[in-house]
């Protein structure tokens, strides 16, 4: 499979937000581990701190590990390997299967197999023919030309999909 700038960026942005959540998740755990010393310290590990100090100390604890936003990278992180996946995918089909209405429609399968499509088919399938055939057409002379037509193929599909599992 030939690899386009949009893999590319979709696979950086997913190397991004898995970072983000191993930088986030240290943090986590740095959090736990000063909040254990300082447990220690006062002596919790012998008994020696009383329910409202260990409470008290849990709860700021709690509340700098929400101000983390854990949840929220990981949703992040999900989005991201998700558009990974589907602009893999897509590109993969486009490039595996010659025809370009034959490719259209599985590429309707695989993207909107969940979506209520049926108002907008006809939208999708022009969309998703010339997104397969923009993959596969020779660059010519200018790359630059080809790459930011299929961008821009690729962008109205992402819209609408968008906008189409939005909806759902």
């Amino acid at each position: 499979m030939k690899r386009h700038h949009l893999i590319e960026e979709a696979k950086s942005d997913l190397t991004v937000a898995h970072d983000e959540v191993r930088r986030t998740e240290g943090r986590v755990m740095e959090l736990e581990e000063d909040y254990d010393l300082r447990l220690k310290c006062l002596g919790y590990d012998r008994g020696g701190v009383a329910d409202a100090d260990f409470r008290d100390l849990m709860r700021e604890k709690e509340r700098f590990q929400e101000a983390l936003n854990l949840d929220d990278v990981y949703v992040i992180r999900q989005r991201a390997a998700d558009r990974f996946c589907t602009v893999a995918s897509a590109f993969a089909v486009a490039e595996a299967i010659d025809d370009a209405a034959l490719a259209a429609d599985t590429l309707r399968k695989l993207l909107f197999s969940g979506a209520d499509y049926r108002s907008k088919k006809i939208v999708i399938d022009r969309m998703l023919r010339d997104f397969a055939q923009l993959v596969r057409a020779d660059p010519g002379e200018d790359p630059e030309a080809a790459t930011q037509a299929v961008r821009t193929a690729w962008g109205r599909v992402e819209a609408l999909l968008n906008d189409t599992v939005g909806a759902a």
